[in-house]
């Protein structure tokens, strides 16, 4: 078996695309070069592209698509000009660029898309977090955050362990600021969510009695419900929301409506309640 690293550069065609390009782009980046051999803007920086690309040492992986030799990626990917430059990392378009520029032009191109050592820190730190060594991840992501202290999958990821261990205080802190990019955005909106239902809830028994003393206890209602929600009662929880912003919409600024968001916000993906609260929610918003 050879140990020999995996070249920098690649030929991609219409049968690997999918395995050699896109599935490899969830590994590493993929920056794609679309050119042509009777392209003179194309023999201009193709070798500036492979010459960055075996600098990098691993940083990202060239591929090379001759649009001649596979019409039917050019159609499907709808390449009408080339050089075309396209960087894909996680499965998506990161960035791109049209006919031939300078060597500085593509360095800088590629320094302002392509992962740090801390990002790709970072990623490993989730990986273990899903795995479920909690402890591992939370000290790759202390780690990552000494070198970039304003690194947002690293606070991200913290921010998660932080609320699973009761302090949402410090990861409310942690997050303050970060802006929901395409990269994070999902699992930032889930862990907002996350700390509005963590900061609110109670202690399941004291809000069941103080609720038989005062049934219309809109507080007490609220951080039962948001209890309810940590505890995965999801239903339970939309149910009680629902029944608040049906009774008050000023309570504590539409605390109904921001528990059921909460709660449609950190529902496992696919999950049916999803819909059908989205819309019982909206039937009483817009009625």
């Amino acid at each position: 078996m050879s140990n020999e690293p995996a070249s920098s550069v690649i030929e991609a065609n219409d049968e690997n695309f999918e395995q050699a390009v896109l599935q490899k782009s969830f590994e590493v980046p993929v920056l794609v070069d679309f050119w042509a051999p009777w392209c003179a803007p194309c023999r201009e920086i193709g070798p500036i592209l492979e010459k960055l690309a075996d600098e990098g040492k691993g940083r990202f992986i060239l591929a090379k698509v001759n649009m001649d030799e596979n019409p039917n990626l050019a159609y499907a990917l709808q390449i009408r000009s080339i050089p075309a430059v396209k960087l894909l990392v996680d499965g998506t378009l990161k960035d791109e660029f049209l006919g031939t520029i300078p060597e500085p032009e593509v360095r800088e191109f590629l320094d302002r898309n392509l992962p740090t050592e801390q990002d790709r820190e970072a990623k490993a730190g989730l990986d273990i977090l899903q795995a479920g060594d909690s402890t591992a991840a939370e000290a790759v992501f202390r780690e990552t955050l000494e070198q970039d202290s304003a690194n947002a999958k690293a606070r991200v990821g913290l921010g998660r362990i932080l609320v699973d261990s009761g302090k949402w205080a410090e990861a409310k802190t942690l997050i303050e600021n970060l802006d929901e990019d395409d990269e994070i955005r999902r699992d930032l909106v889930n862990l907002r969510a996350g700390i509005l239902l963590y900061e609110n809830a109670g202690v399941e028994q004291e809000l069941l009695e103080a609720l038989q003393r005062n049934p219309k206890d809109l507080a007490a209602q609220f951080a039962l419900y948001c209890r309810y929600a940590i505890e995965r009662k999801f239903q339970e929880a939309m149910e009680g929301f629902l029944e608040i912003v049906k009774s008050d919409r000023k309570f504590m600024d539409d605390a109904g409506r921001r528990g059921m968001i909460a709660v449609l916000d950190i529902l496992p993906e696919g999950s049916e309640l999803d819909s059908t609260y989205r819309n019982k929610l909206s039937s009483i918003l817009f009625s």
